[in-house]
């Protein structure tokens, strides 16, 4: 763990591992926020980049943050760029099973291979929301998935 201080700002990073059955790997990084004013801390968030790897399969993951949060961004990256015009489909579904698309875009046109979309001053999401990331895949590309978002964090 790193931490580091200055300017009245705080924060700490950690980095976890977890191997999935299906071959992918996610890696999620914590990063804690603390804002601090004359009075002590007066907010704090946490960042959380969710890390995952397809080699040549579909994406078809899920995040659940397992609080409210506001989503920052979600990044496609592609080993190469695909050619195939297929859509990546960003939803979100929440505790009653009501489904929202969120953003949904070809990436073979243009043809590219990062690809990074952030909800603008939106993004809020409350407890119990999923965020699902869908692919085909045709091409059988290597496409790593980041989704970044923050998380109220609770501090004494």
């Amino acid at each position: 763990m790193t931490t580091k201080t200055g300017n009245d700002l705080l924060y700490s990073d950690e980095l976890h591992y977890r191997y999935e059955v299906d071959g992918t790997d996610t890696a999620k990084l914590n990063t804690r926020v603390l804002l601090a004013g004359s009075a002590g801390v007066v907010n704090a968030k946490t960042v959380t980049r969710v890390r995952q790897v397809f080699t040549a399969a579909a994406v078809n993951e899920d995040v659940d943050p397992g609080a409210a949060f506001q989503l920052v961004a979600i990044e496609v990256l592609f080993n190469s760029a695909p050619t195939t015009s297929e859509n990546i489909a960003i939803t979100s579904i929440n505790d009653d099973a009501d489904v929202s698309a969120l953003y949904t875009f070809d990436p073979s046109s243009p043809s590219g291979t990062s690809f990074r979309w952030m909800p603008g001053q939106g993004g809020f999401f409350d407890d119990g929301t999923t965020l699902a990331i869908d692919y085909t895949n045709t091409d059988g590309r290597t496409i790593t998935v980041n989704t970044i978002y923050l998380t109220d964090t609770s501090v004494g």
